[in-house]
């Protein structure tokens, strides 16, 4: 796999060869083999099996703590995740205390005028229906 696209911590298959004493392209002719792929997977299913309870419950903790790949993959899990689709979210802000205040004061501030507004529109006191 390109360094690019390997995982952290994941050691090339040059060094996994070297570390188990087999040529750097074995894995790749074992790669080839019809079915190799398939006995590799069942046999991890085999050491993984026992831990499927507590490997989910630990995704669901990450997916929970707003980990987005934990998120996908959960959502991947349930056939609920749909890459191709789209949500449209509007701008976020999070706005501090100065901030807020300046908001609160500008939207007093257009009430008031506002309220000036429509009071000079409907004319002095008393003078409608007179």
């Amino acid at each position: 796999m390109p360094t690019s696209l390997r995982p952290e911590g994941e050691e090339s298959q040059r060094a996994w060869a070297k570390k188990h004493g087999v040529h750097f392209n074995t894995p790749t002719q074992w790669k080839k083999i019809p079915g190799f792929s398939d006995k590799v997977w069942e046999t991890a299913k085999s050491y993984l099996g026992g831990d499927v309870g507590e490997i989910l419950r630990a995704l669901a903790r990450k997916a929970k703590a707003e980990d987005v790949p934990a998120i996908k993959l959960v959502l991947e899990i349930l056939h609920r995740y749909h890459p191709g689709a789209s949500v449209e979210i509007g701008p976020v802000m999070v706005l501090g205390a100065d901030a807020m205040r300046d908001v609160s004061q500008s939207v007093a501030e257009y009430e008031r005028k506002r309220l000036a507004d429509a009071k000079r529109a409907r004319g002095p006191e008393g003078s409608e229906g007179a």
